[in-house]
């Protein structure tokens, strides 16, 4: 990805990817890399190195056609978790509040009939399963009000 590589800057990409895929859409992993190359969503000139812009997803998502409402507050974040049925969600947040926290983005699968209402894919970059609960603030150690960046909201049937 750009200078980088997906396992250390590209949890933005593979939250597109998995929306994507999970939508029915035929894309590949690497067609997903070459749209937000091209889209420039690569944070600046680091070209990859530090992930992409969480803001700019937005265009990835317009251009393959799907549609979504981005929260950038985190209260509204919190509301829409709440009261939204059947969507996917693209998270992003700081790892922590310190000043060298990373970036990292991953994909919620949200289902009022699942049993583990929350289904988070490459939210542990490390598990080899997606990670289920029943309540999206057991996520995080902290407070996610905190590290909060934004949010898109994706409903399953459109």
């Amino acid at each position: 990805f750009g200078y980088s590589n997906l396992s250390y800057a590209g949890c933005e990409v593979i939250a597109g990817y998995n929306v994507a895929k999970a939508l029915g859409k035929n894309y590949t992993l690497a067609q997903v890399v070459l749209l937000y190359e091209a889209l420039g969503i690569e944070i600046g000139a680091a070209q990859g190195y530090f992930g992409s812009n969480p803001y700019q997803i937005s265009y990835f998502l317009k251009s393959t056609g799907i549609s979504y409402t981005r929260v950038n507050n985190y209260k509204t974040f919190e509301s829409k978790m709440k009261y939204s049925k059947d969507c996917y969600v693209i998270l992003s947040l700081w790892t922590d509040e310190s000043a060298g926290a990373m970036i990292h983005t991953f994909m919620i699968d949200k289902n009022s009939d699942y049993s583990k209402k929350y289904i988070a894919y490459n939210f542990n970059t490390y598990a080899t399963e997606p990670t289920r609960y029943s309540n999206y603030n057991s996520y995080f150690s902290g407070d996610i009000g905190d590290t909060y960046i934004c949010a898109y909201f994706i409903d399953k049937d459109k």
